[in-house]
């Protein structure tokens, strides 16, 4: 397991399956997520999603390109949750670069 995972739960629902990854209180301080993230499938695809507690508000990442991919990348997620990290650290620099580049307009 990654060293930012605690812990991880996982909840079988009428709309597929859901992860919470719960983080270390390493993990919330470098990904600024408040506490967890969850993996779930959105319209069979996979959506992580988190409450950041620098840019503040509740953040998505949706992965799909479409076609029989959205459910094998959605079953990777699953399957691999500490995969999410690298993907929430991109957002985190991309909603940061576009916070710079507001500050300075």
């Amino acid at each position: 397991m990654h060293r930012f995972i605690e812990s991880i739960d996982r909840f079988e629902l009428a709309t597929g399956t859901s992860l919470v990854i719960w983080l270390t209180p390493e993990g919330r301080e470098e990904l600024s997520v408040e506490n967890a993230y969850e993996i779930s499938s959105e319209c069979g695809c996979a959506n992580i999603s988190w409450e950041s507690s620098k840019v503040g508000g509740e953040q998505h990442i949706q992965i799909a390109p479409g076609g029989s991919e959205d459910q094998r990348i959605l079953e990777y997620y699953l399957e691999n949750p500490e995969s999410a990290i690298d993907d929430i650290i991109s957002k985190n620099e991309m909603l940061e670069e576009e916070e710079e580049a507001e500050r300075a307009a």
